[in-house]
């Protein structure tokens, strides 16, 4: 008799987990049927009503997916209408002219904070912590390697479309890339001290886009906090160019049709050769947590204004 009811007891325990694996590969096909029927907020509600997956990679993909969708993107209409766009030459400039681009119009922009989400559910994929630095090494260690490759791939993706948001508002970009002209009345994403930061002013004129106090040219007023750069709005474009250099140069498998790979890192990598921190941390950092706890102090405040006069001027230098 208790062998019987032992048998019972675990026939009742696998049914329950089959049950369980069941409704999660339901709700994942229902979630993309939503999706390929463009119901972004049914995707999303109906994601929802499974825990957390954070080791499934599709249930991450397809949960990006739906926030992604909430932002008017998809996968397709990227590849299709933005990424014969990007120019390796004028990198941020032409991130800039991305067809969602012009739609952030400063912080609490739903858009955004969509495609935030999307990021967000991918860079921490397996779990990783909020408080560690989520990398696509990190991801490859959790994920096979085809799944942590598409996860990255897309990372690359989105962190492209959200950096062209950035650009675009803060970078006062117009519809052509050309900063400054969007209309904000800025010309630079910051007004740089004369001579606070080694080399950045001769940087600045050779690459084209001179933005110091000698010159006249103002800084976007969202980024400004009298001679500060605002701690929280900088972290975010910081920590939003590190995750897509992480994922550009940890792409694996086949190219990607369109891209230009070795130009995009090209032109990256000379940005970084001519910058230096006091921190040098601040280049690899991807969470938003630890920036802002990092570099909260004075020589914090210098390093992110280095980080955005050597690396956002510089690739932001269509005029």
């Amino acid at each position: 008799m208790k062998l019987v009811k032992y048998l019972i007891l675990i026939s009742l325990l696998f049914s329950c987990g089959k049950n369980d694996e069941e409704k999660v590969e339901q709700v994942l096909e229902s979630v993309e049927n939503f999706l390929t029927a463009g119901k972004c907020s049914d995707a999303l509600s109906k994601i929802g009503e499974i825990p957390v997956q954070e080791k499934n990679a599709l249930y991450l993909k397809l949960k990006a997916s739906a926030h992604a969708c909430s932002a008017g993107y998809t996968t397709i209409s990227f590849f299709t209408d933005d990424l014969s766009k990007v120019d390796a030459a004028n990198l941020l400039s032409s991130f800039a002219t991305f067809s969602l681009s012009s739609d952030f119009d400063g912080e609490g922009n739903s858009n955004f904070d969509s495609i935030q989400s999307a990021i967000d559910t991918l860079l921490y994929a397996g779990g990783i912590s909020l408080t560690t630095n989520p990398t696509a090494a990190k991801r490859a260690l959790i994920f096979d390697s085809k799944d942590a490759g598409e996860i990255n791939a897309y990372l690359l993706y989105l962190s492209m479309v959200q950096l062209g948001k950035y650009i675009h508002y803060y970078g006062s970009t117009d519809a052509t890339g050309v900063k400054g002209a969007g209309g904000v009345g800025s010309e630079c994403f910051f007004n740089y001290p004369d001579g606070g930061i080694t080399n950045l002013n001769a940087a600045l004129v050779a690459g084209g886009g001179s933005c110091n106090t000698d010159s006249g040219l103002s800084g976007h007023p969202d980024l400004t906090s009298g001679t500060d750069i605002v701690l929280s709005k900088a972290c975010q474009g910081i920590v939003l160019f590190n995750i897509f250099r992480d994922s550009l140069f940890n792409l694996t498998g086949a190219s990607i049709p369109g891209l230009d790979i070795t130009s995009l890192q090209t032109a990256v990598d000379a940005v970084f050769t001519v910058a230096t921190f006091s921190d040098s941390s601040i280049v690899t950092l991807k969470s938003q947590t630890r920036c802002e706890a990092d570099f909260a102090d004075a020589a914090g405040n210098t390093d992110l204004q280095t980080y955005f006069g050597f690396i956002f001027e510089l690739l932001h230098n269509k005029t």
